[in-house]
């Protein structure tokens, strides 16, 4: 695992903000895509497929571009369920629910994070990431309050199943970091993630023809720049995110993607109309205040630091 230094933390936050800035147009994308013809689990293939592409070719040209230390080919396969289960729960969940909700909800990942590295660490969770924890999630009930009864349980379970895969994405993503490039990561995860992809439509959806996966691009021109858009911006995500987890810890980078719901949510409003009620923006304004404070305190110094 690489080390943790000033000018370190600083290139990983600036990496996690463009990784963040990937990121935040794929739940608006999908679901623009799925009003436009295209099936949430197709726009989830499709990405996985790009980035197997992408990085299958980055991987050609660099040496050792495919090899995983067997002592690091565990945490790997944890990368890839992780990433699996963020392309299978976040993007199908805006099939459900309205992309702002399934957003807050899957934002809860941070927290997860937080709670367990210092665990995973050995250490003490500090009363304050108790409190703010609390504070996120009372923030998240009034969001979810005015609207609950109207939300289909299906969407809530599938974003809040995403954001337990996000939580293990990060944390084995920085297990790896150091041991494994960003590229060969990267591929690996998506390669174990294409068969389970295509098993969850197959399941869903029934054996689907070559002619039947393209119809709705052919058909759409905004399907297919959609879905374009979305596997450029989900590279653009993806990479940046292990690239940022090779400079700093996962408790760390996590909570600097807090920018991605504000940006969904506006995204949502803009171009599909979804809009919250008064009350639930206050709700969400809780949780990012929250959830920003879970990003002072993680990067708090601690009582002793150790020499260089």
């Amino acid at each position: 695992m690489s080390g943790q230094t000033g000018t370190n933390v600083a290139l990983a936050i600036g990496l996690a903000f463009i990784s963040t800035a990937g990121y935040a147009i794929n739940p608006a994308g999908v679901r623009f895509a799925f009003e436009h013809g295209v099936p949430v689990l197709t726009s989830s293939l499709c990405r996985v497929l790009a980035m197997v592409a992408f990085a299958g070719v980055m991987a050609t040209i660099r040496p050792h571009g495919f090899y995983v230390p067997p002592h690091l080919r565990k945490p790997v396969c944890f990368l890839g369920l992780g990433t699996v289960i963020v392309s299978l729960g976040y993007m199908s969940a805006v099939a459900f629910i309205p992309v702002a909700i399934a957003t807050i909800l899957f934002f809860t990942f941070p927290l997860i994070i937080l709670l367990l590295s210092p665990l995973l660490e050995g250490g003490k969770v500090p009363a304050i990431r108790i409190a703010l924890a609390g504070l996120a999630f009372t923030g998240l009930a009034i969001v979810i309050g005015p609207v609950a009864s109207g939300l289909d349980w299906r969407g809530v379970v599938l974003a809040g199943f995403a954001a337990t895969g996000a939580a293990t994405q990060f944390l084995s993503g920085r297990w790896i970091a150091g041991g494994v490039g960003p590229v060969t990561s990267s591929f690996w995860a998506h390669m174990i993630s294409v068969p389970v992809v295509l098993a969850a439509i197959i399941i869903f959806s029934g054996p689907v023809s070559l002619d039947g996966f393209f119809a709705p691009f052919l058909s759409d021109r905004f399907a297919s720049i959609s879905i374009a858009v979305v596997c450029i911006c989900y590279i653009i995500g993806f990479g940046f995110q292990m690239m940022s987890l090779h400079h700093a810890s996962a408790s760390v980078i996590a909570p600097f993607f807090y920018l991605e719901p504000l940006v969904t949510i506006a995204l949502a409003a803009l171009f599909l109309g979804q809009n919250l009620l008064p009350l639930q923006y206050v709700g969400a304004a809780i949780v990012l205040v929250a959830l920003f404070g879970s990003a002072w305190v993680s990067r708090r110094p601690p009582g002793r630091t150790p020499a260089a």
